[in-house]
C-alpha cells in the first residue's frame, strides 16, 4: 500500500502517538533505531510515523505491535486509528496562499466540536466579514509578498471558506473572547467597522456562537502575546491549542500546554470579561459612535 503524503494530521498524529506510547511504555528502552531494525524497517520512517507526519504501512503497524507486546485491546485501538488516519484530508480553500501549520490548524478546526478563542489584537477569522479580512491582509504587504498575487482580494474568499463551520447542519460552537481594543480600532474604516459589528452581534445571537469582550479597564489578562485557539474534538479525543504569530502559528497538543491554555480561557472568560450581554450593549455602543459621526 503507498504511503498517505508528508503531511502533518491530526488523525496520523494520534496514531503516531499511540504508537511511540507503546514502545516506550512497553520496552522503555528500545529506541527508534531498534524498534526500526527488529521489524526490517528504517528509523526516518518511526520518526515520521511518531510525529504524525506519514501513514505507516498496516504491516508495518502489525509487527510494531507484536514487538511492543501489545494487548487485544491496544492493537484494536491501534487499527482503529490507522483506519481513521487513512480517511481523505479535508480540503482547504486557497491553501497555496497560506503558512503549512495554518493549513494543518485549518484541517484540525473542521474537525472540532468546539472553539474557544482569546483574539488581543484583531476581530477573530471566523467572525470577520470580507472587508474587514482584506483590509487585514493589505495591512501587511511585507508578508503578503510570500503569497501569490492578488492575496488581499481572495483573503475575504478564504474567511468565508472558514465560516461556513458555524452554519453546517452540525455547527462549530464557538466561544470568542475579543479584546475591546479589536471592537473599536478601525480596521478597514468606519464605513467597514459598522458593518464588522453588525456582524458580530448578528453572529453573537446565534445559539452556537458567544461572544464575550474584555473591557480596556480590565487591565493585563492572560498571555497577552497574540491569539490563542483551543480547539475541542470529540470526548475520546484531545484538545489541541494554537498560537498565531505574523508568519503562521503554531499546533501545541502537550497535555500541559493545552491545559495552562483552557486554565486561562476559563479564568479570563469567568472572571476578567464582560458577561455576553454587556458584551453586545459595549459592541452596540461602539456601533453607535461609529454611525454618529
Amino acid at each position: 500500500m503507498a504511503r498517505m503524503a508528508m503531511e502533518w494530521t491530526r488523525r496520523k498524529a494520534m496514531l503516531g502517538k499511540f504508537m511511540k506510547t507503546l514502545r516506550e511504555r512497553v520496552q522503555p528502552r528500545l529506541t527508534p533505531e531498534q524498534a526500526a531494525k527488529q521489524v526490517k524497517s528504517n528509523r526516518t520512517t518511526l520518526h515520521r510515523m511518531e510525529s504524525g507526519i506519514t501513514q505507516p504501512n498496516y504491516h508495518l503497524v502489525v509487527a510494531l505491535l507484536s514487538l511492543y507486546g501489545a494487548t487485544d485491546e491496544e492493537r484494536r485501538k491501534a487499527e482503529r486509528l490507522w483506519d481513521a488516519a487513512r480517511k481523505p484530508i479535508a480540503r482547504i480553500e486557497h491553501a497555496a496562499d497560506l503558512p503549512t501549520k495554518y493549513v494543518a490548524f485549518c484541517r484540525e478546526e473542521g474537525l472540532a466540536k468546539r472553539e474557544r478563542i482569546i483574539a488581543y489584537i484583531a476581530i477573530p477569522g471566523l467572525l470577520q466579514i470580507g472587508a474587514y479580512a482584506s483590509a487585514v491582509a493589505e495591512a501587511a504587504p511585507e508578508f503578503n509578498a510570500r503569497r501569490r498575487k492578488g492575496w488581499e482580494n481572495r483573503a475575504a474568499a478564504e474567511r468565508r471558506a472558514r465560516q461556513q463551520l458555524l452554519t453546517r447542519t452540525d455547527p462549530l460552537h464557538l466561544h470568542a473572547v475579543i479584546d475591546e481594543g479589536a471592537v473599536r480600532r478601525q480596521v478597514g474604516g468606519e464605513v467597514v467597522m459598522r458593518e464588522q459589528l453588525r456582524h458580530l452581534l448578528d453572529m453573537g445571537a446565534r445559539d452556537n456562537v458567544t461572544i464575550q469582550v474584555v473591557a480596556t479597564g480590565g487591565g493585563a489578562y492572560g498571555t497577552m502575546s497574540g491569539a490563542a485557539t483551543i480547539l475541542d474534538f470529540a470526548e475520546d479525543e484531545p484538545s489541541s491549542v494554537y498560537v498565531e504569530y505574523a508568519a503562521g502559528g503554531e499546533i501545541l497538543d502537550t497535555e500541559s500546554d493545552v491545559v495552562a491554555f483552557t486554565r486561562s480561557f476559563e479564568r479570563i472568560s469567568r472572571d476578567v470579561a464582560l458577561s455576553p450581554a454587556a458584551s453586545a450593549d459595549l459592541i452596540k455602543s461602539a456601533l453607535h459612535e461609529l454611525e454618529e459621526r
